[in-house]
């Protein structure tokens, strides 16, 4: 009998625990659009106001799918495309990405991301690296996001490392 009680009312708990596990969790999609910015070469230290500093050097796009708990840390896994210019690459990072989105306003929340995984290059034989992405921005009512980020991707193309520094703007849509 004292087995049969135990066994209720583990059963009991661990429903009781999975609801409210439920109710602390959903999912989440994540699209995005960046614009990388690349030094300017033609600039010259002498031309302060004539030519910008920085130009867009390419354009990425990624989708990503996750889960996210009491509306502020999540896991994700995201893949997409990073076309950049300047170097004539297009990339395919696929990688898993850490959220961390606490509130600081009302409706805004400051977001953190950081992503690891596998960059593979379209159309150059072997190319690939690993892919570590950081990320900073303001998550406005939890449906879009604008940030700045970096990314590494972990090879080299005509003996320099490819890295970017972008500005993107992410929509969120939770179930």
């Amino acid at each position: 009998m004292k087995l049969f009680k135990a066994i209720v009312f583990l059963f009991v708990f661990c429903q009781s625990f999975s609801q409210n596990k439920q109710s602390n969790f959903s999912n989440f999609t994540q699209f995005e659009i960046t614009v990388p910015f690349g030094l300017n070469e033609q600039k010259e230290l002498n031309e302060i106001r004539s030519k910008p500093w920085y130009k867009p050097s390419g354009l990425g796009t990624k989708l990503g799918y996750g889960y996210i708990f009491h509306n502020w840390i999540g896991i994700s896994s995201h893949s997409g495309l990073d076309l950049n210019w300047d170097s004539k690459l297009i990339s395919v990072p696929i990688y898993a990405q850490l959220s961390i989105s606490p509130k600081i306003a009302d409706e805004t929340r400051l977001i953190t991301q950081f992503g690891f995984g596998q960059s593979f290059v379209l159309g150059r034989g072997n190319l690939a690296g690993n892919y570590y992405k950081a990320r900073i921005g303001f998550l406005n009512n939890d449906d879009f996001s604008l940030f700045i980020d970096s990314s590494f991707y972990g090879f080299k193309f005509n003996q320099q490392s490819l890295n970017t520094i972008s500005l993107g703007l992410s929509v969120f849509s939770f179930d």
